[in-house]
């Protein structure tokens, strides 16, 4: 698979930054065998990996982020959205603009 992403002006410039978020299947499905080494392809960072939970459809049903279910029901989820907010927020996601 091409990177066609990586190739287009404003990212080989540095006005904006680009990075993936893995999210995780499980070990069982049989897409995991497609999916190996996608990352790869890309030469992009990965960023965070959101692991396979039942609490994406929880939140879902409820109309919530995972983030407003109760800490001790989400803790793995918040952590993991922590990791990707925090590099959001940090100068390193930053391009130069334009």
């Amino acid at each position: 698979m091409s990177n066609q992403l990586a190739k287009l002006k404003p990212v080989t410039n540095g006005q904006v930054k680009v990075g993936l978020v893995a999210n995780q299947i499980t070990a069982h499905a049989l897409v995991l065998r497609e999916l190996a080494g996608f990352p790869d392809d890309f030469r992009t960072p990965v960023f965070s990996r959101l692991h396979d939970s039942i609490n994406y459809q929880r939140a879902f049903a409820w109309g919530l982020s995972v983030t407003g279910l109760p800490y001790w029901e989400a803790a793995r989820e918040w952590h993991e959205w922590e990791i990707l907010v925090q590099w959001i927020r940090s100068e390193d996601s930053v391009g130069t603009g334009a």
